[in-house]
């Protein structure tokens, strides 16, 4: 008696293996993407953070991230920048969304002290979802992370 497996048993199990990576690697790069937006919240947390401090002392917000008295966040997957509107983490990667956090000021105060996950895309939009709900009075793929105030 011969052992071993036939062809008909392996070429099922690949099939059974392909299909398996097939639903699991979206959902493992979806993870993945939300981890980067994390870490760009956390970042961005502390940018308001260090812009309020910058408001109560000067009555207004810095447009210069490097008069805020605070360390810097390191980022290899977002770069940060500030005006006096808003802050900003902006992915290196394409697959990432924007993150945006509304200051006191501006043409939208209605706005103020919010944060938004900002989807270009399909992709972006989906990771951004998954943090909140869709704010319609912004337009577009704007989802409303919470707010500070």
């Amino acid at each position: 008696m011969k052992q071993g497996f036939t062809l008909i048993e392996l070429l099922v199990v690949i099939l059974i293996i392909g299909i398996l990576s097939a639903i699991a690697l979206p959902q493992y790069q979806r993870s993945i993407a939300k981890a980067r937006v994390t870490e760009a919240l956390i970042g961005l947390k502390a940018i308001t953070d260090g812009q309020e401090v910058y408001y109560m002392t000067y009555d207004s917000y810095s447009p210069s991230l490097s008069d805020l008295e605070i360390q810097m966040p390191s980022s290899k997957n977002f770069s940060f920048n500030c005006n006096t509107n808003a802050c900003t983490a902006t992915p290196v990667n394409a697959g990432d969304p924007t993150i945006e956090f509304r200051l006191g000021q501006g043409s939208e105060p209605e706005h103020a002290g919010k944060h938004w996950c900002v989807g270009d895309s399909d992709q972006t939009a989906s990771i951004c979802r998954s943090f909140g709900k869709k704010d319609e009075s912004k337009g577009g793929n704007y989802y409303l992370i919470g707010a500070v105030n």
